[in-house]
């Protein structure tokens, strides 16, 4: 494995430990001339925020116990100052190819989805929100948790309330 000072008898075992050296002197110095702005993974500020989450394809019985006023639930915790305020259940539109190879898009015949909005006031550490331990953005996945229910979907849209 190392012959005559190299590493698998092709990288020279000093050149490597002065390559992670300047990278370690590069990043260190990148962090404290930007005064931490390009990432700032300390302590963060809570925001109000509003999200919209458009589950995935379930039997209409899986959204019964989705109601206004119902509070969020996160690693078995109920999440202060967070609550469904509005649940739409809708038509599951699908998009499938016929026999004769055409495209045809129509109505889920058992299956729907729900748009939820939900209000909360979310932990902001540059550049990130989180509502309990998940992170909210635009077109990401989220689960809605509640004493009662666990449904996947992605958030379609996100709003901050406050700043």
């Amino acid at each position: 494995m190392i012959r005559k000072g190299k590493l698998f008898g092709k990288i020279h075992i000093l050149d490597l430990v002065i390559v992670l050296a300047l990278a370690g002197v590069v990043i260190t110095g990148i962090g404290r001339f930007s005064g931490g702005e390009i990432i700032d993974l300390g302590s963060g500020s809570a925001r109000s925020v509003r999200i919209e989450v458009t589950t995935a394809l379930y039997d209409e019985a899986y959204f019964y116990n989705l109601e206004v006023g119902k509070e969020l639930a996160d690693n078995k915790k109920i999440l202060a100052d967070s609550e469904i305020v509005s649940v739409e259940i809708v038509d599951a539109v699908v998009t499938k190819v016929d026999n004769n190879g055409q495209v045809v898009t129509g109505v889920h015949p058992s299956k729907k989805r729900a748009v939820v909005t939900i209000e909360a006031v979310a932990e902001y550490k540059n550049p990130i929100y989180t509502i309990g331990q998940q992170e909210i953005r635009e077109g990401y996945p989220h689960f809605i948790l509640t004493a009662e229910t666990n449904l996947s979907g992605t958030i379609s849209k996100m709003e901050i309330l406050d700043n």
